[in-house]
């Protein structure tokens, strides 16, 4: 009994100690589990913290870019928008404010086109077209309008913007100022291609549009024609007035030469002084108009810095020819041109193939000319001024002639051209000068009221130190400067006309005595009569050819006469070749006169045996030759 109680009580203890370790291991296993369920849940806590963190650290670097990008956008100097397909605004930044003109508030909700200029509207159909493609362009250039109502020189990029699952939905433009860009290439396209004075074109451009007129004509039959315009004494202008001056003259001339022709032809500055018009597809006569035109139209006198100027120039026309090139065609009109001035300047000349010849040979004399005075080839000759009521004679005008060795006599027509361009007719003005006062030394010891002329280039009287030139001579020859007179001719004295009377006081205040030379040859000098301090006035000679034969000329002649009649001053007649002329020139008032009718230009000693001998040259008055009744009384307002 006490044995069973004991195996009992084992067993009970057995039974307990293995429950109680069943309910260890249970425990254990449960803590276990517990732990790893709480690890896994802080696990899952982490990794959603975590998550959550990144989704808010990615959501703030969202905003983070947003506001930079929205900062550049917003202070950009390029204009930057977005717009819907349809043209509407939807943003709007500064940049656009200040490139345009238009606040954000005042663009936003209005269409994209009311900055669009005419001129690129179809342009902006076609970007927008590509836009709706999904294409972006970039690089476009184009204009669009500033507020104020002008244009603005862009460069545009337009790109499409996309929305998942529904393609594009807008489209984003930005628009950079190109205007700074675009006046930098038009100023280099100037200076390369256009005259910096005149902003006519230049000789590049000229000859580019010249070589395709070329081409074309080869096609179409039509050849063009160019007309090549050089100014007449324009140095004196430069030396006497000044280099300011003259730039200012050669814009004026710029823009009445682009006056007198047709807006489809071209009118380009070579350099200095020299124009050029090319005349595309011509019709018959056109070139001779146009040449016309534009020769009259630089006759006027113009006000330049507080100077009155009067231009004058020579043209030379050429046409164009199957395989002729640039360069050829403007030397033919070159060529023309030096014919003109050649043959009296102020007209034209169409070009023919012997002018070349003649440029060669001006070129040669014009280097031969330089040392004619060291080789005694340049002598003077005198030319009688007599009273036209008894021949006698009272003076003689100095004229300089050209004993050219190879050449023979060489007309002064050619070379005292030549002598005025090449700058050589100051040295040659001052030889004449000195052997006519030497002249005149001779002559006035047998009558001492007998007098000379000179003829004075405006090239030369322009010169500074002219005045002073003037008087030197006249002490070292030792002649009464009262018995001087330097004839200027009528449209020398009309190129300045202020600082010509300066100069013209200064010379009449040492003694010298002054002549308008070739009077009426120009017109333009009749309301300075009372003003310019001259004493003579010479009547040129193609008035005096029609004073005996046309009621017009008589009646023109007649009214001038009274006119210099009324200002006091003396008249001669040049280029007297018949004595109907006398009369008529008596009974207009005219006490003196030149002409081949009383002598041809003499050799010093023949004049100094004249005056001598007190010899009368030929009276030639007649009753047969005075004027008809009708013309005495025709009245000066006819002419």
């Amino acid at each position: 009994m006490l044995l069973a109680d004991a195996d009992g009580a084992t067993m009970e203890r057995q039974i307990r100690s293995d429950r109680d370790g069943t309910n260890r291991v249970g425990v254990r296993t449960m803590l276990l589990l517990a732990g790893l369920f709480a690890a896994l849940n802080g696990l899952a806590r982490r990794r959603r913290k975590t998550t959550e963190a990144r989704a808010a650290e990615e959501a703030a670097l969202r905003q983070d870019r947003e506001a930079y990008l929205a900062t550049i956008v917003e202070g950009s100097s390029d204009a930057i928008l977005r717009a819907t397909l349809d043209g509407e605004i939807l943003t709007w930044n500064s940049g656009a404010q200040e490139m345009l003109g238009y606040t954000a508030e005042e663009m936003v909700g209005r269409s994209i086109n009311e900055i669009v200029t005419p001129a690129d509207a179809d342009r902006q159909v076609e970007l927008t077209r590509q836009i709706r493609l999904g294409n972006s362009v970039a690089c476009s250039e184009g204009t669009r309008l500033h507020k104020d109502g002008t244009s603005v020189a862009v460069a545009m990029t337009f790109s499409p913007i996309c929305q998942n699952g529904s393609g594009v939905v807008a489209m984003s433009c930005i628009l950079r100022d190109i205007s700074a860009a675009r006046a930098l290439e038009e100023a280099l396209e100037l200076r390369a291609f256009y005259d910096e004075l005149t902003e006519l074109p230049n000789r590049a451009l000229l000859r580019d549009r010249l070589t395709h007129a070329l081409e074309r004509a080869t096609r179409s039959g039509r050849f063009p024609a160019v007309i090549l315009v050089d100014l007449d004494n324009f140095k004196a202008v430069n030396d006497s007035l000044g280099h300011g001056v003259g730039d200012s003259a050669l814009v004026v001339v710029g823009a009445r030469l682009r006056r007198a022709v047709r807006p489809m032809d071209t009118v380009a500055r070579l350099g200095g002084d020299v124009f050029v018009v090319l005349v595309e597809d011509p019709e018959p006569g056109a070139t001779i108009r146009a040449a016309t035109r534009v020769l009259a139209s630089l006759k006027a006198p113009t006000d330049v810095g507080g100077h009155t100027v009067v231009l004058r120039a020579s043209a030379g026309i050429a046409v164009g020819r199957v395989g002729q090139g640039a360069d050829e065609l403007l030397g033919n009109a070159d060529a023309a041109m030096y014919a003109a001035k050649a043959a009296g300047k102020g007209h034209w000349q169409v070009f023919a193939p012997e002018m070349h010849r003649a440029v060669l040979a001006r070129l040669e004399l014009t280097s031969e000319l330089s040392g004619a005075v060291d080789r005694d080839e340049l002598f003077v000759v005198y030319q009688p001024i007599v009273e036209l009521c008894s021949g006698r004679i009272l003076g003689a005008e100095a004229l300089v002639r050209w004993q050219h060795p190879t050449h023979g006599l060489v007309s002064p027509l050619d070379f005292i051209s030549i002598a005025e361009e090449s700058g050589q007719i100051v040295d040659l003005g001052t030889f004449v000068l000195g052997q006519a006062l030497e002249q005149l030394r001779r002559c006035q010891r047998d009558d001492p009221s007998f007098y000379l002329t000179v003829n004075v280039s405006p090239v030369q009287f322009r010169r500074p130190s002219f005045v002073r030139m003037v008087t030197t001579a006249l002490r070292r020859a030792g002649v009464d400067p009262h018995r001087l007179v330097l004839e200027i001719t009528e449209t020398g004295l009309m190129t300045d006309v202020e600082a010509n009377i300066v100069t013209l006081t200064e010379l009449r205040g040492s003694g010298v005595r002054i002549a308008i030379d070739d009077f009426g040859t120009g017109y333009s000098s009749i309301a300075y009569l009372k003003r310019l301090p001259v004493d003579i006035v010479k009547i040129d000679k193609s008035l005096v050819d029609g004073v005996a034969t046309e009621a017009g000329m008589w009646a023109l002649v007649q009214a001038i006469f009274g006119l210099i009649s009324a200002v006091g001053l003396e008249t001669v007649a040049e280029g007297i070749e018949a004595s109907a002329q006398v009369a008529h020139l008596e009974a207009l008032g005219c006490t003196r006169g030149q002409g081949y009718h009383f002598a041809r230009p003499l050799p010093g000693a023949e004049l100094e045996g004249l005056v001598t001998a007190s010899t009368s040259l030929p009276q030639p008055a007649s009753p047969a030759a005075t004027p008809p009744a009708a013309w005495l009384h025709a009245p000066p307002a006819s002419a």
